[in-house]
Formats: structure tokens, C-alpha cells, sequence
């Protein structure tokens, strides 16, 4: 049985799309008898496999000494920031000491922050070998942004451009970096050519067992129908995600406003779950459209519960804009819904038409086109008994093609060849 290592400073506190990654694989690897040892700063374990090995790191790291870091990581001598991030060196040099991990051994570190983290120890000559496990690109997010402001524009040009240093550094300096997806793995390699000998491999994102094996509460599901005023007659349609700019939240709330203003669709409600960026942004709309009785606003909620909200709705849409990330790969937010038994409609991106052929397993509309998203939703929502039928049997396709568990036996292959 070989010893998997993984590395994150983050506490597990707030669900989100890299947490529910991280929890993903590690204990999906638990599940197929692996030894997981876990460096990260989650106090309490309950949501992990029993086997998992925890240690504590105790290195809280705030949003802005986040970017403060990363900033001086990119851009400062390594003799600079060891002085500078002493604190942090002496902390993580000193508990891995203690738990007698040896230089050499390859540690997996799992999202931005822990990959710059990993450069920043491999230089101060703590670790060894690392492997980054790539989410998405801080480069590509910079480069697409939108800024309203010079202002804006300027701090946006500016992070865009030390984004692509670090990029640089990190993965030129990392012994292999596990990517999402093929086409991210393509991508990435060609931007960054000297990644590309590396024998680099994909992890993709899916479901984890225990979500294939949950089933929503009858009790709870009744309780949120009564609060939130949701009645047999009502139409629901749900968003559950981060409310970024790309995200495509505020399109959705302009085809949702469409429908009730002008096809009169007066029995359709909007159960939007998540925050973010956007967030004040959406309930502006809101405010300004008078949709406060038809629009409902959960705000962050626990991924416990992300079944028992999914039961209140009839169709489920992802409503992603046009990104190159989106084109490489599958947001986690498209497994979740697909796997919730409801009629899922999502943006026609490269990535999802490769597992998505004719439409077999969600709804397409063209990413941007509040238009043509306005016209799917319709049309879902006049003929739902046909769609419920077509999709029907997407749960268990989801759990058998895209589970972590199946996702990790690469890493199960690979690892074994490195301890």
C-alpha cells in the first residue's frame, strides 16, 4: 500500500469547487485502501474517509497577505522571501521534521496558493519533488476580466502580468503537474513548453460515492418549501455556484426576468444558492426588477444540503459565459446537477460537448446568448414531463463515468511508481 501526500492551507470551512476536489480524491484514494496523509488547516474531520491521516499546518494565511505572497513570490529574490515569509518556513519546515517526511518525497499540492506555497519551499530547499494539481489559470481569468475603471484596468493588467511569472516559476520548478482535463493538459503544455516532458497526467473532476449515494431528506425538503413559499403550482428553476463575473448569474437573472415580464410565466421562481463577486450586483437587479417575491436568495450554503435544494427545483442551469476555461474544462457544478436527478442546462462549451453528444445527458445553449438561454429555459419548462424522461437515468450514468473513484486510479498507477 503506497502513501499518498497532499498539501493545502485550506481550513475546509466554506464549500466551494476546490474543496470539494480535494475531499474528492483524497477520499476516493481512501476508498481503494491507499494511505492519505493530508497537510492542510481543517480542525475537524467529519466529512473525511476515517483513514485519512490529518496534520495540522496552523498557517492562516488572510486574502491579502494571499496576494501579498504570491506578489513576492513571482517578482523577490528567494533570499528576500525567506526572510520576509520566515514564520511560515520555520512553522512548515518544523512539522514535517516532526513527522519524519523525508526531502524527497512527493508531496501533491492542490490549489493556487499551495502551488506558489510548494515553489516557495522547494527554493528554500524544505521539499524536494512537488506536483501541482492545476484547477484553472490565474492568467487566463486576468486576461479575460473586464474591468469598468482605469483604475481597475491598471491593478487588473498588473496582476495579469505577475500571474504569468509565477505561472512560469511554479511549474517550471514542479516534477509534475496533474490537469483537469486533456485539453487543459494540451493547453497548458503548448503555453508552457517546457512543462511539456514532464509526464504530466489528468485527474478529472466528477462525483464523489457518498454523492451518488445520498438521497435527499423528506423532512428538510418540506421544511425549505414552507419557508421559502414554494408551492405545488410554482416553477422552479435553481442556480447553485459562485457568483463570479464569468459565471453567468446575472445573464440568467435577465432571461429569468425575460420570462416573467413578457412570456408571463407568473408561476416561475429563482433559487439562486451561492455568493461572490457578483452578489450585490444580483440583488441590485433584483431590487430594480421588483423580483424580490420570485427571485430567492440562499446565499452560501453548506454542500450537505446542495440535495435537499436541488429537490425543490425542476430544471437546474449553469450559466457560464464564454471563457476559454470553460472550453478545457467542466465546471464541478455541472457533475453536482447532473447528478441531482433534475434537467440540467449548461453552455455549450468544447469541454462539454465531448462527453455531452446530442445532447445526451443536459440541455445546451449558447454561452452568452441571454437570448438563446431565455428560449431553453422555456422550452424546458413547457415540456418537462418529456425532458424528466429523457434524462432519467443520468444519475447512474454520471456515477459510472465520472466519479472520483474512477478518476484516481491513474494517480493509484503513477504513485506507485514514485514511492
Amino acid at each position: 500500500m503506497k502513501m499518498h501526500l497532499f498539501f493545502t492551507l485550506n481550513d475546509f470551512k466554506n464549500d466551494g469547487g476546490s474543496t470539494i476536489r480535494m475531499k474528492g480524491i483524497v477520499n476516493a484514494l481512501a476508498e481503494a485502501d491507499q494511505r492519505v496523509v493530508l497537510f492542510s488547516n481543517a480542525e475537524t474531520h467529519g466529512r473525511f474517509h476515517s483513514s485519512i491521516k490529518h496534520i495540522f499546518l496552523g498557517v492562516n494565511i488572510s486574502k491579502k497577505q494571499k496576494r501579498i505572497f504570491q506578489f513576492c513570490i513571482a517578482l523577490l529574490p528567494n533570499i528576500v522571501n525567506k526572510f520576509i515569509f520566515k514564520s511560515y518556513l520555520i512553522t512548515i519546515s518544523g512539522i514535517l521534521k516532526k513527522e519524519k517526511f523525508k526531502i524527497n518525497r512527493s508531496i501533491i499540492f492542490f490549489e493556487y496558493l499551495d502551488n506558489s506555497m510548494a515553489l516557495f519551499l522547494n527554493k528554500q530547499n524544505i521539499i524536494g519533488e512537488y506536483i501541482n494539481d492545476v484547477h484553472g489559470s490565474a492568467r487566463l481569468e486576468f486576461l479575460h476580466k473586464r474591468p469598468n475603471t482605469l483604475l481597475k484596468k491598471c491593478l487588473n493588467m498588473s496582476k495579469y502580468v505577475v500571474a504569468i511569472i509565477l505561472d512560469r516559476r511554479m511549474y517550471k520548478n514542479a516534477n509534475k503537474i496533474i490537469f483537469l482535463s486533456e485539453a487543459m493538459k494540451e493547453y497548458f503544455e503548448k503555453y508552457y513548453n517546457f512543462i511539456a516532458s514532464n509526464d504530466n497526467y489528468v485527474i478529472r473532476d466528477g462525483v464523489s460515492r457518498s454523492q451518488c449515494r445520498k438521497i435527499a431528506n423528506k423532512n428538510s425538503v418540506e421544511k425549505y418549501k414552507k419557508s421559502l413559499n414554494i408551492s405545488p403550482k410554482d416553477r422552479v428553476v435553481m442556480f447553485a455556484g459562485s457568483f463570479k463575473d464569468l459565471g453567468g448569474v446575472l445573464d440568467l437573472l435577465k432571461s429569468f426576468n425575460f420570462l416573467v415580464r413578457e412570456k408571463k410565466m407568473h408561476n416561475l421562481k429563482l433559487l439562486l444558492l451561492g455568493d461572490g463577486e457578483c452578489y450585490k450586483d444580483a440583488k441590485r437587479f433584483i431590487s430594480i426588477n421588483q423580483l424580490e417575491e420570485r427571485v430567492i436568495m440562499i446565499g452560501r450554503t453548506p454542500y450537505s444540503e446542495l440535495k435537499n435544494y436541488q429537490e425543490l427545483a425542476d430544471v437546474i442551469v449553469c450559466p457560464d459565459k464564454q471563457h476559454p476555461l470553460s472550453e478545457l474544462v467542466p465546471h464541478i457544478k455541472y457533475f453536482d446537477s447532473l447528478v441531482s436527478e433534475k434537467i440540467v442546462i449548461n453552455g455549450s462549451f468544447a469541454s462539454i460537448s465531448s462527453i455531452n453528444k446530442n445532447e445526451c445527458i443536459s440541455v445546451n445553449f449558447n454561452p452568452s446568448d441571454i437570448d438563446n438561454l431565455t428560449v431553453k429555459i422555456e422550452m424546458v419548462l413547457m415540456n418537462l414531463d418529456s425532458f424528466k424522461l429523457k434524462y432519467q437515468l443520468n444519475k447512474g450514468k454520471i456515477c459510472k463515468k465520472f466519479s472520483y473513484n474512477r478518476s484516481v486510479e491513474i494517480l493509484i498507477k503513477k504513485q506507485a511508481t514514485l514511492n
